[in-house]
């Protein structure tokens, strides 16, 4: 029974979390991106996950491949430094939050 609860909870979170982690987001050419991406259940602060992110050029050619996101207790961030974002237009990027049962992705863009 734990294992089945543990699983329910699990899809609960990861369902919560992608669907209202990612907003829609404009910077500036040339500036540093702080991407944050808070996880919660049930407005709670959740351990034992964790986070990847991957960034890609408006082109679609690969900026940032699959890196771990700094788990700062109540979100987790990506920070692009200014020479990352020097080409205008919309990048986009995918964070995947994993934890022993099952992991998750979605996208967005800035």
């Amino acid at each position: 029974m734990g294992k089945v609860f543990q699983a329910i909870i699990t899809t609960f979170l990861l369902v919560f979390l992608l669907t209202t982690v990612l907003a829609v987001q404009t910077f500036k050419q040339n500036d540093e991106v702080d991407l944050k991406v808070p996880v919660r259940l049930d407005g709670a602060v959740v351990s034992g996950i964790g986070c990847n992110i991957s960034v890609y050029y408006p082109n679609n050619t690969i900026l940032i491949n699959y890196l771990k996101m700094t788990d700062n207790g109540d979100y987790f961030n990506y920070t692009l430094n200014n020479s990352q974002t020097g080409i205008k237009g919309e990048y986009t990027y995918c964070v995947t939050c994993t934890n022993n049962i099952l992991n998750d992705t979605e996208c967005d863009t800035f």
